[in-house]
């Protein structure tokens, strides 16, 4: 049995594709479970074959027929994690010659079936959907700022500059300055139910916003985010 760990990445996403390759799944033992790691664009996923439903019990159920002949088909059973990361994907071909107000409707309804799939999925997604964004919360940066103050951060104004960042990824961090700001860091992702987010903090370490599609610039960030992703898939 294959499980799929799908990364939905830009093309421009030179870090999340960079965590992709550097993701070391233990090979399947005997009557064990082999996984793929799967990178898929956002329009290569906005040109699949949707199957999005809800059955009698009141469970969504889903598969994702991909282009090509070889590609493998995404369903329920076969998705060990999906990490969302791409931020601009297009409307499905058929519709691209559309009127513009067609076009953006259409573009939006993909959204909402993207975040309903993830919902869906639960614990297998990186980062929990809240809202239309399937990245994880589409919150503003002043309710992340007023969440970090919750959490005991300290919190720039809406004028704040970042001038260094910190990584939460699951189990791992990269660039705390010490076990208070790591804890506190940590508290903030898990109130926003995600597993990777990244902390800007500003030259008096202020938390200037939250970005739940970090950059990973730096091989012990793109380390971090694949041991994370290694942690859900596992």
């Amino acid at each position: 049995m294959t499980q799929v760990l799908l990364i939905v990445a830009d093309p421009g996403d030179t870090g999340g594709r960079a965590a992709a390759r550097a993701v070391a799944l233990p090979p399947r033992s005997p009557g064990g479970v082999d996984h793929e790691v799967v990178v898929l664009s956002g329009d290569e996923l906005a040109a699949a074959r949707w199957s999005h439903h809800v059955d009698s019990a009141g469970v969504a159920r889903t598969s994702v027929r991909l282009p090509g002949r070889d590609a493998p088909v995404l369903t329920d059973d076969n998705l060990a994690a999906v990490w969302f990361r791409s931020q601009q994907w297009r409307v499905p071909p058929g519709l691209r010659a559309a009127t513009a107000a067609d076009a953006a409707y259409a573009r939006a309804e993909l959204t909402a079936l993207l975040v309903s799939w993830l919902a869906s999925i639960g614990p297998r997604t990186v980062n929990a959907c809240d809202g239309l964004s399937p990245t994880g919360p589409s919150w503003s940066p002043a309710r992340w700022r007023q969440l970090a103050a919750e959490h005991g951060l300290p919190v720039a104004g809406s004028e704040g500059v970042a001038v260094r960042s910190v990584l939460v990824a699951g189990s791992h961090m990269v660039g705390a300055r010490d076990t208070e700001e790591h804890r506190r860091c940590r508290q903030l992702a898990t109130a926003g139910s995600c597993r990777i987010v990244e902390v800007g903090l500003d030259r008096a370490d202020r938390v200037t916003g939250v970005a739940t599609v970090p950059s990973l610039t730096g091989s012990a960030q793109t380390a971090a985010a694949a041991a994370m992703l290694q942690e859900v898939a596992s």
